[in-house]
């Protein structure tokens, strides 16, 4: 089973039962006339077994689970076929590329391979039939398990040449949790920052204070969708769509305030006139009292 992903730290854990199986001519029973198949379990009879020495590459944290026993068993079979299951609790490292985020499609690897044992050693392989098998639906927040597949190759090393397994997850990332939480709110800031568009011209006051709360709406949003994500310097999806959302926002003050200015350069010159108008008609009385003052009239 699969536990949810951490976009953050880059890894996603994985509880799986792992079954090794190989021939020990050592333990074959037929030599001994017993021709019954054993079962073993208990870390102390398990641990003087051989067994190959097999680690996860990408791990960044393994444990075997131990409540209530140990999750261990062996069965050897009368010829010496030796079947060995352990449950364990994986932390994968997961390497992801965000650009499409949040329609993004992840592959999570998970790699095996003996960590002593050369190729000469120890060759591993896939079961021939169902090598990675569900033991039910996997159900996580973020993503949904479309398919997977495994494969095999050998890594070449300084100290020689390994054996490796390796099974890719392929991970669909969901959209509905991202059209609610980012898309849609930005879509309705972006609309309600255009309704300014139908608010009268001579209230410029609320016009420029709708486009301002919109636009700290779009730059909040976008707070939150960094804050879940790694730091990366590539250009991803969702910071194409808010900059397009604050584009327009930004477009919507631009037009409120060249529709500002242009009004009030339309409005000075008429302003203009009448200042002029007033203070020549107050020269003038002024005039015209002290004319009256300077030639009284003789009777």
């Amino acid at each position: 089973t699969m536990s949810k992903e951490r976009p953050l730290r880059q890894d996603y854990g994985l509880d799986a039962y792992l079954e090794q199986s190989w021939l020990d001519p050592r333990l074959n029973l037929l030599r001994f006339g017993i021709n019954e198949t054993l079962m073993l379990s208990g870390e102390t009879l398990t641990a003087r077994l051989w067994k190959p020495d097999l680690f996860f590459v990408n791990a960044k944290d393994a444990a075997i689970h131990s409540i209530t026993a140990p999750n261990e068993l062996v069965k050897i079979d009368p010829d010496g076929t030796v079947l060995y299951g352990v449950r364990v609790r994986l932390k994968l490292s997961c390497r992801m590329d965000f650009r499409l985020f949040p329609l993004d499609k992840q592959r999570c690897p998970m790699i095996i391979r003996p960590y002593a044992q050369k190729t000469g050693q120890t060759r591993i392989s896939w079961a021939r039939q169902n090598p990675l098998t569900l033991e039910f639906e996997i159900q996580m927040e973020e993503f949904d398990l479309i398919e997977f597949h495994t494969g095999a190759y050998e890594e070449k090393r300084q100290l020689g040449d390994f054996s490796c397994l390796n099974a890719t997850f392929v991970l669909y990332r969901r959209i509905h949790y991202h059209l609610i939480q980012s898309y849609f709110p930005t879509c309705l800031a972006v609309f309600i920052s255009w309704v300014a568009f139908y608010i009268t011209i001579h209230l410029p006051q609320i016009r420029f204070a709708l486009g301002v709360v919109t636009l700290f709406t779009v730059l909040s949003i976008a707070s939150s969708i960094r804050a879940t994500m790694p730091r990366v310097t590539y250009v991803k999806v969702i910071d194409v769509w808010i900059t397009a959302c604050i584009i327009f926002i930004f477009a919507e003050l631009a037009e409120t305030t060249l529709v500002n200015y242009l009004i009030r350069v339309r409005l000075r010159p008429a302003v203009m006139r009448r200042v002029d108008f007033g203070i020549t008609n107050l020269i003038h009385v002024s005039c015209t009292c002290l004319m009256s003052t300077d030639h009284p009239v003789i009777g």
